[in-house]
């Protein structure tokens, strides 16, 4: 596994870009982190259930990729606080704030990609066939 990636905005980039599944999985199999596993594991494990309808409005970071404050790469350890988990943040207002602050400070470019996870809706050219296909093991395969 790699240590040193890509932003995880990017890697979703690259795959929008590639043609046929197996070259998809081959590039994720590739870029593979921790962070990137365990953002593909919020979003689609059934384990995890987000309270979430909708997200909280803020201002995006409009700062050129590797340039932002932050990105997921640093900020995945922070979905627990927004999830069904032992780290979840029982106060609305607190977590709507921390939820807000971290949108605006990672790149524009991945901030779709934390609200789908947060909404549990589909990732952007990543699907959960194509994450289960590449990351079984992640999803107890």
């Amino acid at each position: 596994m790699k240590t040193q990636a890509e932003y995880i905005g990017e890697v979703f980039l690259h795959v929008s870009k590639l043609k046929t599944e197996q070259e998809k999985i081959d590039y994720l199999k590739s870029v593979q982190t921790l962070p990137l596993l365990k953002v593909l594991e919020f979003a689609y494990s059934d384990k995890y259930t987000s309270p979430y309808t909708d997200i909280p409005e803020y201002e995006p970071d409009d700062s050129p990729i590797g340039y932002s404050y932050s990105g997921l790469h640093k900020e995945y350890t922070r979905i627990p606080y927004f999830m069904n988990t032992d780290s979840f943040i029982q106060n609305d207002k607190i977590r709507n704030k921390k939820l807000r602050n971290i949108l605006e400070i990672i790149n524009w470019i991945e901030s779709p990609i934390l609200e789908a996870v947060i909404l549990k809706k589909p990732l952007p050219h990543i699907s959960k066939d194509l994450a289960m296909k590449t990351f079984p093991h992640i999803f107890g395969a």
